[in-house]
């Protein structure tokens, strides 16, 4: 019989090579991944750090109207010139710089965040614009939405929940619309399916459970009342008649006082060379146009067989703290600046159309992601969607801001007038006659400028940058 050698040792001796050949490379790889872990660490020390710079830059800015005005005219903050660093966070410091932007309504802030133990600094500048107006339809709570409201180039943002009442409103998927709530969507146009949970978004035309939607403006209505007053334009009741002279017929409102105004709307020419004027009244207000004259009912702008104007609009701003009524077309004509990023709340205009390089897809629209610079209201028609027929023609009766303190009611056919600039209805808003085809178009104006209490900053933009030289104090 053969004896079996040992092989135990030979392998046992191999194995102790192997490790002694392999240990150096697996200690090196070992004590590079944990530098390199506690370096992502303290990166991310000093970025959270450099986030904090720019937010505490962004509340200084908001603190005021007055600190704001001092920044977007060039005005140097002490302890937000790089001048000043904190430490009131663990872990590192941090310091700010605030200066003005491009346009007199930016602010830039740069914050710079630096680790305590490795000395690194991380770099973050956002620009933010001072708008007082960030939607064609502003709101304190929920936003609810049906086929007489249509919004275009500017997207909206509710408060609370986003409310979608009828299967003509959930077919257009423009605007964007951001809630801070829910936005379920409708029957077979559903938005978001999964309540707060995660995603909240499409990323094209919808977002739910968000949180950056901006505060809403705290109007200072003492300032605008006094100018409204100035300019004989506050609380006017019992206007005259163009034609005859003879006063409006006026209902008495739950407030006290007469409240319509008939026949025509008693601001600038139809032509838009009238002034901006700030309309103001206390109570509540009926807007109305012509009654039957002679046997002749109004049926459109200037649609009467003989020389007399047809109703024209407000141009400027126009605030009821009660309910207001609408019962007008209007027949304003005039050219505005259509927005910058109009595009953007047209990237989708039905479940399965979206934009292309096809012109007039949406109003002002001419190519993909395109728009034209002005839009002639009034005078020229346009498609609200693609898909349909270029026939739609504006009925503007106010162009600026307007606010409404209770009830919006708009009465069709002849109460569809459209807005171009924002509107602010803080009651509920209602229409009766609405049809898919007879709506009230509410057209985005980023550059009205409204009188406030408070500062609104929306982001414009927000990146990394290289940290400055400037030595650290």
């Amino acid at each position: 019989m053969k004896k079996r050698t040992g092989f135990i040792l030979p392998l046992l001796i191999a194995v102790i090579l192997l490790f002694l050949i392999t240990a150096p490379s697996l200690i090196n790889w070992i004590t590079t991944d944990t530098t390199q872990t506690i370096r992502e660490q303290r990166k991310s020390i000093a970025f959270n750090l450099a986030q904090a710079a720019v937010e505490r830059g962004y509340w200084k800015v908001k603190s005021s109207t007055s600190t704001f005005e001092a920044v977007s005219m060039g005005q140097v903050l002490s302890g937000y010139n790089f001048d000043v660093t904190y430490n009131d966070i663990s872990g590192g410091s941090y310091r700010i710089k605030v200066s003005s932007g491009s346009t007199p309504k930016e602010v830039i802030i740069i914050g710079e965040g630096r680790d305590n133990s490795t000395k690194e600094v991380r770099a973050i500048m956002a620009v933010y614009e001072n708008r007082t107006t960030y939607s064609p339809i502003l709101t304190h709570g929920n936003f609810t939405t049906s086929q007489f409201l249509c919004a275009f180039w500017g997207p909206i943002m509710a408060q609370g929940n986003y409310i979608v009442t009828d299967a003509n409103a959930a077919k257009r998927y423009f605007p964007r619309k951001f809630a801070k709530g829910s936005l379920p969507g409708f029957a077979f146009w559903p938005r978001d399916t999964n309540g707060p949970n995660p995603p909240n978004t499409d990323n094209v035309e919808w977002w739910s459970y968000y949180n950056d939607i901006p505060e809403v403006p705290i109007i200072d209505f003492v300032t605008l009342r006094s100018s409204a007053a100035a300019t004989n334009t506050l609380n006017r009741y019992n206007l005259k008649s163009e034609y005859s002279g003879a006063p409006c017929k006026t209902t008495t409102g739950p407030l006290g006082g007469d409240f319509s105004i008939c026949k025509k709307f008693p601001n600038q020419p139809q032509d838009d060379s009238g002034p901006n004027l700030v309309w103001y009244w206390d109570g509540d207000l009926i807007i109305e146009g012509y009654e039957d004259i002679e046997g002749y009912e109004e049926s459109g702008c200037g649609s009467y067989p003989f020389p007399y104007p047809a109703n024209y609009g407000f141009k400027g701003t126009v605030i009821v703290r009660g309910n207001l009524t609408l019962r007008s077309y209007g027949c304003y004509k005039f050219q505005e600046r259509v927005p910058r990023e109009a595009y953007k709340d047209h990237y989708k205009m039905l479940q399965n159309a979206y934009d292309t390089s096809e012109p007039g897809e949406y109003p002002a629209d001419i190519g993909f992601q395109i728009t034209k610079s002005t839009f002639n209201f009034g005078t020229e028609t346009f498609r609200p969607w693609s898909g349909e027929s270029p026939y739609w023609l504006n009925t503007v009766g106010i162009r600026g801001f307007t606010y409404v303190g209770g009830n919006l009611t708009i009465v069709g056919p002849d109460g569809f007038l459209d807005f171009v600039g924002a509107v602010w209805v803080v009651g509920n808003v209602s229409a009766i006659g609405a049809t898919w085809g007879a709506f009230c178009g509410v057209f985005y104006n980023e550059n009205l400028d409204l009188p406030t209490l408070n500062v609104i900053l929306i982001k414009k933009s927000w990146n990394e940058i290289k940290p400055s030289s400037i030595p650290w104090s």
